[in-house]
């Protein structure tokens, strides 16, 4: 028997961050499903548990802007920036 394991983006930390990067893309109708399977799965959510997960991508977003990626996709990233300070102004 053999298997693969990836420890690419394995860290110890909140597990808001993957949360945050699923809700960036998925649907916002789908986030209610989100949460019932999060809590389904035993995890205990506050009300503000969305904007916890949006804190926390935001510095995904921040990190994006020293990579190597597109000028593009850095782009999406200062929109998502934008959009999060706006939004908590």
């Amino acid at each position: 028997m053999s298997g693969v394991l990836d420890w690419e983006f394995s860290h110890a930390g909140t597990p808001y961050m993957d949360i945050g990067n699923l809700l960036r893309h998925t649907d916002t109708r789908y986030h209610p499903a989100i949460k019932a399977g999060l809590e389904t799965g035993g995890m205990t959510l506050p009300s503000d548990w969305q904007e916890r997960a949006e804190l926390v991508d935001i510095s995904s977003q921040i990190e994006f802007l020293t990579s190597g990626r597109s000028e593009a996709f850095k782009r999406e990233c200062v929109a998502r920036i934008h959009a999060f300070v706006r939004k908590y102004l």
